[in-house]
Formats: C-alpha cells, structure tokens, sequence
C-alpha cells in the first residue's frame, strides 16, 4: 500500500513530491508513508509530540556513541519551522500525510541508520548544519499567502533535502561514513543536491516577490513589502552562513582560545594601575604611527598585566568600529600556545569573526583544500594572514598582541618554536603595511632583544619606568590595610611594610 499527497490543480507539488519519494525508496528500501516510524509521526499532533518521538532517536544515538546536545538541539527548530510550513500550505496543498512529517520520518530513519555506525554522530552534525540554512529561509515564507508557483519551488527545495537524507541513510546503512564524510568535499550526491538548493535559492526569492504583487492591492504597498521581505531574508540568511562558516572554520583549525589567559590577566588588574601607559608617548606614537611597540621587563613585573590592559582598550575602539584587533597569550604551561602555527589560527580565526571579508578570505582556503579535509601549511597561513590585512589596513587600524614570546620554547632545532615566532614579528614589520601596529611583551632574552632591537626603536623597560613602580605602590598600599592579619597591626608597623615592600620590590 502507499499513499500520497493531494494538491490542488495548480501545484505540481504532488508528483515533485511523489518522485521524491521514490527515489527515496530507491535509495534506503523504505517506504516513508508506510514505515512504522512515519505510523508514529503522522500520529502526532503537535511539534511537541513530533519532537518527543525524534529526540527518543537521537537520544538512542547518543547512548549508542558518546553524549553530545547538538542533535536534539538541532531538532526543535527544525521540527517549529517545517510544521509552521507545512501549515502554511494550507488551501495549496491538501495533504493525507503533511509533506513536513515525510521529513520528519526521513530524519527518523535517518537517526535510527546511524544508530550502529561508529563516528556518525559527528558526520550528521556536519550535515545538518549544511541544510539548516535551507529550514531557515523556509520560516520566512510562512509570513506569506502561498502561490502554486511558490508551492512548487518549495516542492523542490523539500525534494533535494529528502535526497540528501536518503543518500545518507544509505551510507549509514553501509557502514561507510569514513568515506562517506571525505566525500562530501567532492562532487558527490550530496554536494549536488546542495548545488540545487543554492540555485533554488534565488527562484525562491523571484517567487516571493512576485507573490506579494499578485496579492497586494496597491502596486506601491507591493513593492514596499516585496523589499522588506527580501531583505529579511538576506539579512538572516547572511547572519546564518556567516556563522555557519565561522563554525566550521574554527573546526577545521582548531585554535586555541586566549580570552582563557586574558580574563585571567583582566581580574589581575587593581584599579587605577596601567593608566600610566597609556600616557606615555612611546605607547602614544606606537598607537598612531607603528609599527611594533616592544614592552619587556623581568618575571613577574606585570607584563601580561599591561598586555591585557592594552587589549582592552584596542577592544573599545574595536566595539566603536575604530579598529581591528587579534591577540594571543603564549603559556609555557599550555602546549597549544607555545608555537607559530597555533597563533595563525587564532589571529585568523578572531579577524574573521569581525569581518566579512576577512571570513570570506578564510573560507575561500577552506574550500580549496577540500572543505576542512586538508590542513593548510603554515606558508599558507601566512600569507591568509597578509591578505586579511591587504583587505582590512585601509579600513582602519589592525592591532596585533602577543604577551609573552619567551614563554616559547627555545629548544634545539632549525629554527625553534621561538626563533620561528621572531621570524614571523619580523615578516610582519618587515612588510610595512599601513595601519597595522604589533605590540609584543617578553622578558629581555638575548635572542628576543637581538631580533626586536633592530626593528623599533618604540620599547619601554619596565625595570626602570616610574609609572609601574607607582602602580606597585599603590597596588602594596591597598593590600595591606585590607589584610585581616595586618589590620591588627600598629599605622606605624603598617607604614613601614608598605615603604619597605615599594622601595625593594624591584619592578616585581
């Protein structure tokens, strides 16, 4: 037995949607109509319901593998939009089984496939976030009347997504989603039917807006709404394939995150202290001309401190559209943040989470090498990184922090971690780009202060600068009043402490 839908004499809905499920069956030996999963779909009557017979797949998959929310998160907007959709059809498509729960069990199956196939969860978040896009846009059109025009291009779009579903149900079922998962980089099934969605895409659009004239009255009023509705959807659907894209960046080189450092350094701070520098016209004239500003002084005498009081002043001007900013704390004690490679990811990674085209560059490297299935070399970083600042230095300043470079290890080889971190401050001087400004702390080794010498004379030693010794001071002066020992102390006692510990301290 089947069954299928009933549309009105408009639509080609029908038999878009009756091919579909065809080849789908094709595909997976399923019937979707007729499964025993869609029996307890088409019994829902609720997205809540519908919600609650998925997330029990998923949760299965969970248990199956290891525990991971993205799924079930994935499912609830999904499960709203396609329902409110589906809704929406209403005197376009007359429906036995509502074309949103032939998604629904097709997802069902889906969960179900990858159940028994080692490393699957990951492949279906891959996935679903590629088609999610897709579900988005559909909320869109629910605010509109449908056409029969409008109804078959979303036929259409529902037709690729069950083809994609039915491609990976298939591949699950196979036990191949090692292969399945590098493919998707080529030109595979799936990239086609995704190809399709992107064209339908722009159909989409032309039919919306020539909906809206139909129904509209006034041609004016028609316009108007066409305008508004557009550019809803392209600013949602830009917001969403940009994070989309910065999501699986972050994926594909895996940085490590210094805001972990940086908060650290930021609850350090005692109020008041760092204020200096910033009066200071070393900082004041690295801060307007560049291009490296070099702060060094001894262990523990508040370099990272003042890194950290720098970032956050950059930021401000960055948050006021002023400027651009990327930093990165190098901890001995972490080992994703001892060499070069690391912090190209992660200056690449945060200028292009604030900027389009620097994202856009990212990406483009993204997509040569496989869509994130090739690691590109660090030259390939490199010059990335070259081309984000060609794009964006005309723009506005670029800051580039990195607090403490002695941190990397100078350990025998050619070149060391370190020597391959001076190369690269040295590149980047080196290439006198306008607007961008390098600020580097370290502790004044040898080696460092042979290679930043030769580069600026903009350098301020905190061994000998007035204003970190005052800001010891008063960071002494207001320690030890609150000390619950010394409040019992004499003023005098108290007095003495404070003096002693500010004279000797050492710029420690």
């Amino acid at each position: 037995m089947s069954t299928s839908l009933r549309v009105s004499s408009t639509s080609n809905f029908q038999s878009i949607l009756d091919k579909a499920l065809i080849e789908y069956k094709k595909k997976t030996g399923k019937d979707l109509i007729v499964h025993s999963l869609a029996d307890q779909i088409k019994d829902c009557d609720s997205p809540e319901a519908i919600l609650t017979v998925l997330q029990g797949k998923a949760n299965e998959l969970k248990r199956s593998q290891s525990s991971d929310d993205r799924l079930t998160k994935w499912l609830t907007p999904t499960v709203n939009i396609l329902t409110a959709f589906s809704s929406t059809l209403g005197d376009g498509v007359s429906t036995v089984f509502p074309p949103s729960k032939i998604i629904f069990s097709a997802i069902g199956i889906l969960l179900v496939a990858a159940k028994d196939t080692a490393a699957s969860r990951d492949v279906l978040i891959e996935l679903f976030d590629k088609i999610e896009n897709f579900f988005v846009r559909i909320q869109t059109y629910t605010e509109v009347p449908p056409t029969a025009e409008m109804i078959n291009v979303m036929g259409k779009i529902m037709a690729e997504v069950l083809s994609i579903l039915a491609i990976m149900t298939k591949e699950m079922k196979q036990g191949r989603t090692k292969t399945f998962f590098k493919k998707l980089a080529g030109r595979t099934d799936v990239e086609d039917a995704l190809r399709r969605l992107d064209k339908l895409e722009q159909g989409e659009l032309r039919t919306v807006a020539a909906q809206v004239l139909k129904t509209t009255g006034d041609i004016k009023d028609g316009v108007e709404r066409i305008e508004v509705i557009a550019q809803r959807i392209v600013t949602d659907v830009g917001a969403r394939d940009w994070e989309h894209f910065l999501q699986n960046l972050r994926r594909w080189l895996s940085p490590p995150d210094p805001s972990i450092n940086h908060n650290i350094m930021c609850s350090s701070q005692h109020e008041r202290t760092s204020a200096w520098l910033f009066k200071e016209v070393t900082y004041e004239e690295w801060e307007s001309k560049g291009p490296l500003l070099w702060i060094h002084g001894k262990p523990g005498s508040g370099k990272s401190v003042l890194c950290s009081a720098i970032i956050q002043h950059i930021v401000a001007l960055r948050d006021a559209g002023l400027a651009s900013i990327a930093y990165f704390y190098f901890d001995f004690r972490d080992t994703d943040k001892k060499h070069r490679r690391n912090l190209l990811c992660s200056l690449l990674i945060q200028l292009s989470a604030y900027s389009n085209p620097c994202c856009e560059i990212l990406y483009r490297i993204y997509s040569e090498r496989g869509q994130g299935t090739q690691q590109p070399n660090d030259d390939t970083l490199k010059n990335c990184l070259w081309e984000m600042f060609s794009v964006t230095s005309t723009q506005h300043p670029i800051y580039i922090i990195m607090d403490a470079i002695d941190e990397c290890p100078d350990t025998p080889g050619v070149p060391s971690p370190r020597q391959q971190v001076l190369s690269l401050v040295k590149d980047l001087v080196d290439r006198r780009l306008p607007n961008l400004h390098i600020c580097v702390t370290s502790r004044p080794e040898i080696d460092i202060r042979n290679t930043l010498e030769s580069l600026t004379p903009w350098r301020i030693s905190l061994h000998d600068q007035p204003g970190q010794k005052e800001d010891i001071a008063e960071y002494v002066s207001s320690v030890v009043p609150s000390d619950v020992k010394m409040k019992k102390w004499r003023e005098d006692d108290r007095t003495l402490v404070i003096e002693t510990l500010s004279e000797k301290a050492d710029g420690m």
